[in-house]
């Protein structure tokens, strides 16, 4: 290989869950496919991304680990969002910071043409800077999703692009999500989120299309002042998937009638309290009657049983129309199949 043809080197620096690593690596895919060197930098998560590096990737997609300090609150088994309880979160993207010299070694030894990073990361461009390296953060949900966040926590008295979408007050101080709360140590959360956006070198990647999203790409730009430059949706490869891996949820809906189906799935951040699980199952079983793909996922070190988590005789009652999955399915799969019809999400999960 002419090293020539790659020498514009990019590190990828993610954040631990499964909905940024993987649009972190789609998009390693599609700068490989223009001859760019990548690295993808991450703690835990490179047995699960060695397997999806395959074939024409493999040569230009090299992976390097990053070493996360251990410690009684956080231990290793919990330095990942998979299955992290909530009250651990602040915990993890501490110790994120806390391993910044770790990054200043990779980026010394490697000297990236570029670096890329993850929300999160506030601290990062700084570092990048001193070793005469841009950074560019990469916003992996959707620009209506961020455009919302912003209107919400910075910028209430600018004008939204689409007035009808709004959240009332009582509604607003219902919303705590894990990314608005306090940190107990250093800026909160969701400061830690602005600062990240502010921070990139004058253009920020988004996953988003202007198709579909073009008037919230400009209202981010005027907010951060930075050119929002979308990438696309960036779906998930699933040539690297083990085709039987979850076969029978496949093989069930494809039974079903096209858009007959519905996917229910809050990602790999958000655990739904009990109360939740049970208002949604009265919905997908009193109300809508269509058929159903559920996923639910509790924090690691929960003993929690679906059935004890779900209303009493649920699964027996929509065994024949509706499926529910502890922890992981194959997501793309499933919204791309023809028999799925809808799609129940956070809202930074529409691209």
């Amino acid at each position: 290989m002419d090293k020539e043809e790659t020498s514009y080197r990019v590190l990828m620096f993610p954040w631990l869950a499964h909905g940024h690593i993987s649009p972190f690596l789609e998009l390693s895919k599609k700068l490989s496919e223009k001859n760019f060197l990548v690295y993808f930098c991450s703690p835990i998560n490179l047995c699960s991304v060695k397997e999806r590096i395959t074939g024409k990737y493999s040569p230009l997609i090299q992976l390097v680990e990053f070493h996360l300090p251990s410690s009684a609150e956080l231990p290793p088994p919990y330095q990942t969002i998979n299955g992290l309880p909530p009250d651990l979160m602040s915990n993890l993207v501490l110790a994120f910071e806390m391993a910044s010299s770790s990054l200043s070694n990779i980026l010394e030894t490697l000297r990236p043409s570029l670096l890329i990073y993850d929300i999160f990361q506030p601290w990062v461009p700084a570092l990048a800077a001193l070793c005469r390296i841009p950074a560019v953060h990469f916003q992996t949900t959707g620009a209506t999703a961020t455009s919302l966040f912003f209107r919400l926590y910075r910028n209430r008295g600018v004008s939204f692009p689409s007035p009808p979408i709004y959240l009332r007050d009582s509604e607003i101080k219902k919303m705590r999500p894990p990314v608005v709360k306090s940190s107990a140590v250093g800026p909160s959360h969701k400061d830690r989120v602005f600062e990240g956006l502010e921070g990139s070198s004058d253009i920020t990647l988004i996953k988003s299309c202007r198709e579909i999203e073009g008037k919230y790409l400009d209202y981010l730009s005027s907010l951060t002042k930075k050119k929002m430059v979308p990438v696309g949706p960036l779906d998930e490869d699933d040539t690297a998937v083990d085709p039987d891996e979850h076969a029978e949820i496949i093989q069930w809906l494809s039974r079903k009638e096209p858009s007959s189906s519905v996917f229910v799935s809050f990602g790999s951040e958000y655990f739904l309290s009990k109360e939740e699980i049970e208002e949604l199952a009265f919905g997908l079983l009193e109300l809508s009657k269509v058929n159903f793909i559920w996923v639910i996922r509790f924090p690691a070190g929960e003993n929690t049983k679906i059935k004890d988590a779900l209303p009493e005789g649920f699964l027996d009652r929509v065994k024949e129309r509706g499926m529910v999955v502890e922890g992981w399915a194959p997501q793309t799969k499933i919204l791309g199949h023809p028999n799925t019809g809808g799609f129940v999400s956070t809202v930074d999960g529409v691209l």
